[in-house]
């Protein structure tokens, strides 16, 4: 796995130019965009982090799936939400986007395109993984109980080729498990009359009612 630990001068630097943005990612994403592109051009990400990521690019993506970087700036103020409407919550209540920031300059660097589908919330670029009442019990990104091993967005006919996670908060009291796995390590577990069965057409993977609902 790569990984990069920001010192306490780099978080405070992102963190300072972040939040003079005042564009919301919500509400007008090209332009939002197009603000972060200007901080990464006129060199205020620190430069060894600025490396890190870009040199990311090189590595093997089959061998080198994983890229963590610890102590990134994340927003000062984070309003707490219900589990009724998280959604429209955040909009009504953010005022700063130092987050999405992070997640769009690291993509921006890496050369990624940050997508959105128009049945998830409205076609927003950046999500939340957070509770909401009537899909506690699903397989979603707003799911109160456990997710279990699955690939991202896999059920959309346009599938990412990365998946970007931030953590925001995180309470002491709470165990947050994130696991992660490469296919290659799965596939060698199994024999050859094993894989050859898992080849044929006869599983059925049953899709979260979320892929059909907007919420």
């Amino acid at each position: 796995m790569l990984k990069y630990t920001l010192s306490a001068k780099e978080r405070y630097k992102l963190q300072e130019v972040l939040k003079k943005n005042k564009i919301s990612p919500y509400t007008c994403y090209p332009a939002f965009k197009e603000a972060i592109n200007e901080i990464i051009i006129e060199g205020s990400v620190p430069e060894e982090l600025h490396k890190f990521i870009n040199d990311s690019k090189a590595y093997c993506q089959e061998d080198e799936p994983f890229v963590f970087i610890e102590g990134f700036a994340v927003d000062s103020i984070l309003p707490y939400f219900d589990n009724y409407n998280p959604v429209e919550e955040k909009k009504e209540l953010k005022r700063t986007y130092i987050s999405e920031g992070i997640l769009e300059l690291y993509a921006q660097i890496r050369n990624e395109k940050p997508i959105g589908y128009l049945n998830v919330n409205n076609g927003d670029i950046f999500q939340d993984i957070f509770p909401k009442q009537d899909l506690f019990n699903s397989q979603s990104q707003k799911a109160l109980n456990n997710i279990y091993f699955h690939k991202d967005l896999a059920n959309h006919f346009v599938r990412p080729d990365w998946v970007n996670l931030l953590c925001l908060r995180n309470d002491i009291e709470n165990m947050i498990v994130t696991c992660f796995v490469r296919n290659k390590d799965v596939l060698s577990c199994f024999s050859k009359d094993e894989l050859n069965v898992l080849t044929k057409p006869i599983f059925y993977t049953p899709w979260s009612g979320y892929t059909f609902t907007d919420s």
